[in-house]
């Protein structure tokens, strides 16, 4: 058994069976008629100088993992497809078969549609004439829009540097012409009011328009203060920094006071 072994594994050192003619033999019956281990070459074996070594043993040894076992929990269950079964076609479906020998004619609903006509080569030219006589009329009509004058109204509260300045200063020759031209009917008839009043101007300063807006009650006070505009003007020119306009329109609210006192807020 130990020639065998060692025949198996080739421990058997080639010197030592060369000087032992009966252990050569048996190790050569042996190496001859054992082959080697299985999942190993024979060239992957090296010699071994001893009978018995710690590799060679381990040959008789089981290094296999263990089997698998089992573990305990919830099988997966097969799932039917999702589409359904075919089913054979019913008697309404076999009627309707192409190859069928029999076909039945069903009327096709067709949109009514109007009969379009070409147009003639004179509607063609009228079209062409109507559509340059409103291209003229656009143009016109934009270019009436572009030269119409550009327009700003201001107030009391207007803050706007520019105009807020201007206003100040018209405000105050307004006053000073009316405290020296007091209409002399109201003085004599203590009469007393206020009212609205607009007043365009040009870019130039002259004055274009005179409103009234919210009267006094008395005509002799409205009268009074469109004489007062006329005699304050002409104005100066409109400013030409910021926003520049060509009409301003100015609203303000002139006051006869007690003591003949015109004050314009």
């Amino acid at each position: 058994k130990v020639l065998a072994f060692q025949a198996r594994h080739r421990l058997i050192d080639p010197t030592a069976q060369a000087s032992s003619p009966g252990g050569s033999a048996s190790a050569a019956v042996g190496a001859s008629a054992v082959p080697p281990a299985p999942g190993r070459s024979s060239s992957s074996f090296r010699r071994c100088s001893t009978s018995a070594c710690a590799c060679c043993f381990s040959h008789f040894t089981d290094t296999s993992s263990p089997v698998p076992k089992p573990i305990p929990g919830i099988a997966p269950r097969p799932t039917e497809n999702g589409a359904p079964r075919p089913t054979a076609p019913t008697e309404r479906e076999l009627l309707t078969t192409r190859r069928a020998d029999r076909s039945v004619e069903t009327a096709r609903e067709t949109p009514d549609t109007p009969d379009l006509q070409a147009p003639s080569e004179r509607e063609i030219i009228e079209r062409k004439l109507e559509m340059a006589r409103l291209a003229q009329e656009i143009q016109r009509e934009t270019e009436q829009y572009a030269k119409r004058p550009k327009r700003k109204y201001i107030s009391a509260n207007t803050k706007e540097y520019a105009y807020a300045s201007y206003m100040a200063a018209w405000v105050a020759r307004i006053e000073r012409i009316g405290n020296l031209n007091y209409p002399d009917e109201a003085r004599r008839q203590e009469l007393h009011g206020q009212l609205v009043l607009t007043v365009g101007l040009n870019k130039d300063g002259t004055v274009k328009s005179i409103d009234i807006i919210q009267p006094s009650g008395h005509k002799i006070l409205d009268d009074a203060a469109i004489r007062i505009v006329n005699l304050a003007t002409p104005f100066n020119p409109l400013p030409t920094k910021g926003d520049v306009v060509d009409e301003l329109y100015i609203t303000r609210t002139w006051q006869f006071l007690e003591g003949n006192i015109l004050r314009n807020r």
